[in-house]
């Protein structure tokens, strides 16, 4: 509990400066059930958790310079993202080859962020503020540092090109977070269902019982068997990177192995949920910002927690009961991050 306690408190830090009003509410409730459910002292840790979260959000680094030493963190058809000193750049690039991992001289000069946004649209700008990007880049020269050897752009095309339209969607939605006009993509779009399967974490989750059952026939000792799978897992996330729902995924399964063979089960899989979330939002405090957080944190500690707290319904109902109060979270958040709530949505998003 004090562990989860401190990710909410450090979490509610952050985005009080989204709301400053509805933050402190949210705060408020935090202590006080900090105070009743654990006692005055770990009211006081959440306090200083959450004010450690209030000035992370209010750091924002801002350089003026002719040239800067960027490292490429996100790379699209015809932008990337260069990260500088604490500070990242959207790059426009028609046609775009520069892959993540490049490091790049940019001398040009910057500007804030200026796109416009029509009513019911996907606002560009909100989506690349929440990445930590608040700056446009105009490059006059652009010069290769270093080039990586992983051509990721490349092995995507060549991995989807394998399959059909319908397929290259579901599969380039799913995995790379692609957007495509085939109609079975816009169908679960609409019913925000590749969010949920990509954010979650879903098929992470089904691709790692897979290997461990192959797995489970070459390698007898689970130690060894799941130190191979984190192995294993580590080209996911260069294949992947920087979506966050991989990086924690692998991230989790590495403290799982620390805390069952060298601290001896020391933690609950909730506490290590909770550790997980600080070590990320301590890394980079935008991730609270994200869907992709909220959707892969916040499901799997919500399922822990009611599973904890209905222990007197057994069996089907007790499954039942835990999905109705999930779908019920999707309500607001469907509100405040699509701005819609598509009326056979949480059907399916339960299924």
């Amino acid at each position: 509990m004090t562990f989860l306690l401190l990710f909410l408190a450090l979490f509610t830090g952050i985005n009080i400066r989204c709301s400053i009003i509805v933050g402190i509410i949210e705060l408020c409730i935090l202590l006080i059930f900090s105070f009743l459910r654990v006692g005055k002292k770990m009211a006081l840790i959440s306090l200083a958790a959450s004010l450690i979260g209030v000035g992370l959000s209010f750091i924002r680094p801002s350089f003026n310079k002719e040239a800067y030493l960027s490292v490429v963190t996100e790379s699209k058809n015809n932008y990337f993202i260069a990260s500088s000193t604490f500070e990242k750049f959207y790059v426009y690039q028609k046609d775009n080859t520069y892959e993540i991992g490049d490091i790049l001289s940019l001398k040009g000069h910057k500007a804030e962020l200026d796109f416009t946004t029509l009513e019911s649209e996907f606002d560009f700008k909100d989506y690349l503020n929440k990445k930590g990007v608040f700056s446009q880049f105009y490059p006059e020269k652009i010069e290769v540092k270093f080039s990586t050897p992983f051509k990721i752009h490349k092995i995507k095309k060549e991995f989807l090109s394998r399959f059909d339209k319908n397929a290259q969607a579901l599969i380039g939605s799913i995995l790379f977070s692609m957007s495509s006009d085939e109609e079975i993509y816009v169908s679960a779009k609409d019913l925000h269902l590749f969010r949920l399967l990509s954010n979650s974490g879903i098929y992470l989750t089904i691709l790692y019982f897979l290997f461990s059952f192959i797995l489970g026939f070459l390698i007898k000792k689970d130690k060894a068997k799941n130190i191979v799978l984190i192995v294993l897992f580590l080209p996911v996330i260069i294949f992947s990177f920087p979506r966050f729902v991989v990086l924690k995924f692998v991230f989790l399964k590495l403290f799982r192995w620390i805390n069952e063979y060298v601290l001896k089960k020391k933690f609950t899989y909730l506490e290590l949920m909770s550790i997980t979330g600080i070590f990320f939002l301590l890394i980079n405090y935008y991730f609270a910002y994200q869907d992709a957080f909220l959707l892969s944190m916040f499901i799997p500690l919500e399922a822990l927690y009611y599973n904890g707290s209905f222990k007197s319904v057994k069996g089907f109902k007790k499954k039942v009961l835990i999905a109705g109060l999930i779908l019920l979270s999707f309500v607001p958040f469907s509100i405040s991050y699509y701005h819609e709530v598509a009326v056979f949505a949480p059907i399916f998003q339960v299924l």
